[in-house]
């Protein structure tokens, strides 16, 4: 079979029949519609692929693979790296939320603990404070005003 060069010796049989009829349905894309650019036809069925045989179109077809597919090659090669670093970044995240929670708890112990300390010396402080003239007493309980 003849597409614009030669096909190539190694490709497997099954993506070599995927790119066969890909290559049908885009001569007949390009057939319907004179003013598509027949490369734009290619990325266009070749996105419908599995990646192996989108290459092999575009190779076919076009004798090179535009930055689309060989994006899809790169994440398809990547994929394990990409999956092992996203459940990183989700374990990281999850070890902050914690720690921030735990910050934000003992925030709210301090601040109770600030509040319950500031109550008692409040009532110590009106204890000692004389309701007559509003001096504090001396320790021995006596005033000014006394």
């Amino acid at each position: 079979m003849e597409q614009n060069g030669d096909v190539k010796e190694d490709v497997p049989a099954a993506v070599q029949a995927a790119v066969d009829e890909a290559v049908q349905r885009v001569e007949a894309m390009v057939a319907a519609d004179p003013e598509l650019v027949h490369g734009d036809a290619v990325e266009s069925v070749a996105a419908t692929l599995p990646v192996e045989a989108a290459v092999e179109l575009c190779e076919q077809t076009m004798q090179f693979v535009p930055d689309t597919v060989r994006a899809r090659v790169f994440e398809t090669e990547h994929a394990e790296s990409f999956a092992r670093s996203a459940a990183q970044s989700a374990e990281r995240d999850a070890l902050l939320q914690k720690s921030r929670q735990r910050s934000q708890r003992a925030a709210a112990t301090r601040a109770a603990t600030l509040a319950a300390e500031a109550k008692a010396e409040s009532v110590a402080l009106k204890s000692a404070t004389c309701p007559h003239c509003f001096q504090l007493r001396a320790a021995s309980g006596v005033c000014g005003c006394d």
